[in-house]
């Protein structure tokens, strides 16, 4: 372990952008390096760059800083599940296969349920969800996700 306390720290940078994974409205900037393109309550895409690698200095040029931080939005997903009418109406039933979709790591930060009836023989179930997450992905990881 002591090892590990000697390499520079310098082989551990990054020297990247970060991306938008998702669109969302910012809620919590925490950057260690880099250049902070957003602001909290931006709305941005999926696709913005976030944190920059480049910064430009007072005589006017680009320096190239290492990058390392993330971004918390509000993001939003509406999930919708039915079972048979012919099974016995559970909305417990229906509530639960929802909420066996989310995605582990993210943090709920509102649930609303936008309609739950009969619908073609069925009980169906449709919620809309605000969840709170990193939303700031490092450029080669973009790059990575689009092939």
């Amino acid at each position: 372990f002591y090892w590990f306390l000697k390499i520079p720290r310098f082989l551990f940078l990054k020297y990247q952008d970060y991306i938008a994974k998702k669109d969302g409205v910012i809620s919590k900037i925490d950057v260690q390096q880099g250049n902070v393109l957003v602001k909290i309550n931006q709305y941005v895409k999926k696709g913005d760059i976030l944190i920059s690698h480049q910064i430009e200095d007072t005589s006017k040029k680009i320096k190239i800083i290492p990058t390392l931080g993330s971004i918390e939005a509000y993001t939003y997903q509406t999930l919708e599940v039915s079972i048979p009418k012919k099974q016995k109406e559970n909305f417990a039933y229906l509530l639960f296969e929802i909420r066996s979709q989310l995605p582990k790591d993210v943090k709920i930060d509102k649930e609303k349920i936008l309609s739950y009836g009969i619908i073609d023989e069925k009980y169906v179930l449709k919620m809309q969800y605000v969840f709170i997450e990193n939303i700031a992905i490092r450029e080669e990881t973009w790059k990575k996700s689009l092939n």
